[in-house]
């Protein structure tokens, strides 16, 4: 009778051990229309080394790096916040002529293990006149603990404030 029930208790066992299946998660989730045209020409951002792996970063209070082994970013990182960081200062600039780049360096993009999410890094932006406008910006916010898909929510709402500032920041004359 024991051996009856060795091959079910076996199936059972391996079935709750298997690990989840990855979760991708996208920075912008794509609902709102993405403008078209706007002064902001180019953006293109640079990663700190621990930024561009696939997975979701969290900093340990050791500031030690861990990774996810579930939740994944859907798309580059990179791509991802120049995408909103553009769309973001165009939207801001709408009314304003120009041709615009920015260049970014994220120095850091992460949740703390204790609620903090963390973005830092610089900017720099030029028009066709050789005009440079240069900047850096540290924002902390207090999410607490959260789920991942909450917290990269979270994280959209930080790039998106630092886009308005980086626009507010645009010299009026082109």
């Amino acid at each position: 009778m024991f051996r009856y029930l060795v091959f079910p208790i076996a199936v059972f066992l391996m079935a709750c051990s298997s690990p989840s299946p990855p979760t991708y998660l996208l920075l912008n989730p794509g609902t709102e229309i993405l403008t078209v045209g706007g002064p902001v020409k180019k953006v293109s951002v640079r990663l700190a080394s621990y930024l561009q792996q696939p997975q979701l970063a969290i900093m340990l209070d050791n500031n030690e790096v861990q990774f996810s082994r579930r939740y994944y970013w859907a798309e580059r990182l990179d791509l991802a916040l120049a995408g909103l960081i553009q769309q973001q200062m165009n939207q801001v600039l709408a009314n304003r002529q120009g041709d615009w780049s920015v260049a970014m360096q994220v120095y850091r993009l992460d949740f703390s293990d204790d609620g903090t999410l963390v973005l830092s890094g610089e900017f720099e932006m030029r028009n066709r006149k050789g005009t440079i406008e240069k900047g850096a910006f540290n924002l902390m916010r207090d999410v607490g603990r959260m789920s991942y898909p909450g917290q990269v929510a979270e994280m959209r709402m930080l790039v998106l404030e630092v886009a308005k500032q980086m626009a507010q920041q645009a010299p009026l004359n082109e």
